[in-house]
């Protein structure tokens, strides 16, 4: 039974009609119509369009569209286009017209026969072009990270190599003092350098990955075949009428990000939200209405389901060979390992859909689009600086935020934009309208710090068998520019997983210091320090063993 012209009579893109004339032949001529066309087979042309993509972050639903003349009785329209890696299971037909009907709709991929062979060569060329400046990019960014490295070491040889009293004396004489600020400085410089080119080189990768998906799409089997589309529509009387089909492609996602300009005295931050796109559907969506959804499609049709609980054990003999627990903690106060799952949580507790107002065009690749979403207004209700010694040997500025923009902002990547270019990067977690959230400026030179630590072992008495490790740790502040700075010092101690060894923190430790959860071991100091003003925190604290117990007892 031929049921669609030859494909020399066909169009990729195009749709062909053919409907009814009521007429039927012998005793089966009604039936017959019932399922087939047997008239009007000279076909229209018409174009079927991709109209709109609702895009979510695992795939995508899309809809074509297009006004299609209808004759009286049953139509059958075919379309033929890119053969599209949709489910078709969730391919559905629609007609707008309230006495139109679905009858039904299928799917099924045809071998085409045009050639591939130019559109492959150059896209080799293009290939090996970008990797070429890859390459060159990969080996800038080897010699940053070798001269970070020889920073790191020789700053390593300044902090072990010398005595206490060398130390002093190397103080008092300042040499020691601006070798290990200058080294310091040079690594800031360094990192941001490598912060910088790894954007870079990401973009070029992005943009390489799309030539190299082209490249296989159209060396597989699949750049041979095309993906045909069957639509059967019945209206009672001839007509015009806005009819299509939809369905659901699984290689598509989006993720968010944002881009802040920041000025230093500005009461407010305006940003653009971004969002980032990606599909790789085997077609190109060109000139469509787009939606961004935070919905999971995936998980919404599912109950939730309770299995039984049951318990094994066995008898083990007790171990006494216990290591203090250092739990990593961020500067916030969140114990990492928990904050992905519970933020992903969260943001999927509170659906968010974003129109795009323009429409747009999305090629199929591996690179992602960036697309503007919407404008962002944030408040800045405080600056401070926040001084972590163990981590870092420069302050690094942050900013207390509030969202007075009307929607809620997604957990992603905020890049910060200066006077001078850009600034850095920042992480933004959920923050719904109205809520503050932290963000940080990167290192900033009004704060001059410099950290020591001492340790010793002692014996806990004579009628004791338990061993005692100290340490202080004393961090040296100075404000050389000519304004107050606010200032926030972060610090910690090591946490214990058993009773039988214990914590304490000693009297030398300077005061006002506030835990920054509960069990976490990092204290936190907030103070003022006036331009021109030089202080010193210490943080003094013993860890008491009992004998048999073995471990790492000074928090390494």
């Amino acid at each position: 039974m031929n049921r669609f012209h030859s494909s020399r009579d066909q169009d990729a893109g195009q749709v062909f009609r053919r409907s009814s004339n009521g007429a039927s032949a012998g005793r089966w001529g009604s039936v017959l119509a019932l399922f087939f066309v047997v008239s009007g087979l000279g076909a229209q042309t018409l174009p079927f369009p991709i109209e709109s993509v609702v895009l979510y972050n695992d795939r995508a639903m899309v809809r074509r569209a297009a006004e299609v003349p209808l004759k009286a009785g049953l139509n059958r329209i075919i379309y033929r286009g890119p053969a599209v890696k949709l489910k078709s299971d969730s391919l559905s037909g629609f007609c707008a017209h309230s006495s139109c009907i679905v009858q039904s709709v299928w799917t099924r991929t045809d071998k085409s026969d045009q050639s591939v062979d130019t559109r492959l060569a150059a896209l080799e060329m293009e290939r090996k072009e970008l990797q070429t400046r890859l390459d060159a990019m990969n080996r800038q960014k080897e010699k940053l990270e070798t001269l970070a490295n020889l920073n790191d070491r020789f700053l390593g040889l300044l902090l072990q190599g010398v005595s206490d009293s060398a130390f002093e004396a190397a103080i008092a004489a300042n040499k020691w003092q601006n070798a290990r600020q200058e080294i310091a400085r040079s690594s800031d410089d360094l990192q941001l350098d490598i912060q910088k080119l790894l954007r870079k080189r990401d973009d070029l990768k992005e943009e390489l990955d799309l030539v190299e998906s082209r490249i296989e799409q159209l060396a597989s089997d699949l750049s041979d075949e095309i993906r045909l589309v069957e639509l059967t529509l019945y209206v009672p009387e001839a007509m015009k009428v806005k009819a299509g089909f939809d369905y659901m492609v699984e290689d598509a996602r989006w993720d968010v990000s944002y881009n802040l300009d920041y000025r230093e005295g500005a009461a407010r931050i305006p940003g653009k939200v971004v969002g980032l796109i990606q599909q790789s559907s085997g077609e190109d969506w060109v000139n469509v209405k787009l939606e961004l959804s935070t919905s999971r499609p995936d998980r919404g049709g599912k109950r939730p389901a309770l299995s039984a609980l049951q318990v094994y054990a066995r008898e083990v003999q007790t171990t006494t060979d216990i290591v203090t627990q250092n739990e990593a903690v961020d500067m916030d106060g969140v114990r990492d390992g928990e904050s992905g799952e519970d933020r992903s949580q969260a943001s999927e507790k509170r659906q968010i859909r974003f129109q795009i107002p323009d429409r747009v065009s999305i090629p199929s690749g591996r690179r992602y689009q960036r697309i503007t979403v919407a404008s962002l207004d944030l408040e800045i209700l405080d600056q401070h600086l926040r001084v972590v010694g163990q981590a870092s040997s420069s302050a690094h500025r942050a900013l207390q935020l509030k969202n007075r923009s009307t929607y809620s902002m997604l957990p992603g990547k905020a890049y910060i934009y200066g006077a001078e270019g850009y600034m850095g990067m920042t992480y933004i977690d959920y923050t719904p309208p109205g809520a503050e959230l932290l963000a940080g400026l990167g290192v900033s030179g009004d704060v001059r710090i410099k950290r020591r630590i001492y340790r010793r072992q002692k014996d806990a008495g004579l009628i004791s068998s338990n061993r005692i490790y100290m340490t202080e740790i004393s961090l040296q502040l100075e404000n050389p520019s000519s304004r107050d700075q606010k200032i926030r010092l972060f610090e910690r101690t090591p946490t214990s997983s058993t009773e039988k060894v214990k914590v304490r923190i000693l009297e030398g430790t300077t005061s006002g210091h506030k835990e920054l959860s509960p069990g976490s071991g990092i204290l936190v100091w907030d103070f003022n320090m006036k331009a021109g003003e030089k202080r010193e925190i210490k943080l003094s604290y013993e860890v008491e063993v009992p004998e048999g117990v073995s471990g790492n007892f000074y928090g390494n």
